[in-house]
């Protein structure tokens, strides 16, 4: 027996159950208008309507919908969540399945592919080392042609826009004893400061201000 055979022989009744299933997929849009018609709680609510109309019938004379078709309709929803919960675990469990076994048989072949080319590194190789490495060149370019690429070098930072630096330096001028793009401001001269320096200071202090009366 093939040894896929266990899993393929499932195939069988899930094909079957897909005729009981809608053969067109439901839209992303409807999807999300469909289920922005649900709430926490909605099969408590659609049952508890379907007590009420098959217990007074007589009050609801103009009301469509039999309280039968209401329970179907639920029944049936709840056994498809049922089915998609089990669908969606037994999915889960072959994609590992899946990986598990693909991971393990590409590993494996990447042992053959080492073992023959390290005849070339042995002092003495396998008597038949050519006719190995020719037997797998066809293995040898598909692994090339799937070789991972270099990632592309990193672009260095580029500076800082002039914009950038604007607002940098009104930051800094907000700051007390901060000048935007220069150094500190000095301290006032002291006592023995120079004649010339306490001048200058004095006059750039008093610019602007209006001579003494």
């Amino acid at each position: 027996m093939h040894a896929a055979q266990p899993l393929l022989d499932l195939l069988s009744p899930l094909c079957q159950l897909a005729t009981h299933l809608p053969q067109q997929p439901l839209q992303p849009s409807a999807r999300m208008a469909l289920g922005g018609v649900l709430f926490p709680g909605y099969p408590l609510f659609v049952r508890t309507v379907a007590r009420a109309l098959a217990a007074a019938p007589e009050l609801f004379p103009d009301v469509p919908v039999s309280p039968q078709q209401l329970l179907d309709r639920q029944d049936r929803a709840q056994a498809a969540q049922l089915l998609a919960r089990a669908l969606e675990a037994l999915a889960a469990r072959a994609r590992d399945l899946e990986l598990a076994e693909a991971a393990a048989a590409v590993s494996e072949a990447m042992r053959v592919l080492r073992q023959v080319r390290a005849d070339r590194a042995r002092p003495y190789g396998h008597p038949l080392q050519l006719r190995r490495a020719l037997q797998l060149v066809d293995a040898e370019a598909i692994l090339a042609a799937h070789k991972p690429r270099r990632p592309a070098r990193a672009r260095p930072a580029r500076r800082l826009r002039p914009r950038a630096e604007a607002a940098a330096e009104a930051v800094l001028g907000s700051i007390p004893g901060q000048v935007p793009g220069g150094a500190p401001p000095e301290p006032p001269p002291g006592p023995g400061a120079p004649a010339g320096a306490g001048e200058r200071m004095g006059v750039a202090a008093g610019a602007g201000e209006p001579p003494p009366p």
